[in-house]
């Protein structure tokens, strides 16, 4: 998705999602982050200032291969009985093919 590090990944996926039929008003994008320890970090604030995290149950989506490390980092702010991991083969990052991933 983002192999010219120019646009943010989170930005260009919001704009894929966009196009393939997701309203704005179900995403928030967290674009400032720079590894995925910030990620989930920012991306929980962002969550906490909208939304009552309290008895909520997320659904966590990654890649495969991703899935572990942001599962791990994620239970570090979230009891991890209300997580739900959802990983998705996208067959650039995923075990098969990540010596492919630049």
């Amino acid at each position: 998705f983002n192999k010219d590090r120019k646009i943010p990944e989170a930005i260009k996926l919001y704009n894929y999602l966009y196009e393939k039929g997701v309203p704005k008003n179900d995403m928030i994008i967290e674009s400032k982050s720079k590894n995925t320890l910030e990620n989930v970090k920012f991306f929980l604030e962002l969550l906490k200032e909208q939304y009552n995290l309290n008895n909520t149950t997320l659904t966590l989506i990654t890649s495969s291969f991703h899935m572990k490390r942001c599962l791990g980092l994620t239970e570090m702010y979230i009891n991890k009985n209300n997580l739900i991991e959802s990983s998705v083969n996208d067959g650039i990052t995923d075990l098969e093919n990540w010596q492919n991933n630049i």
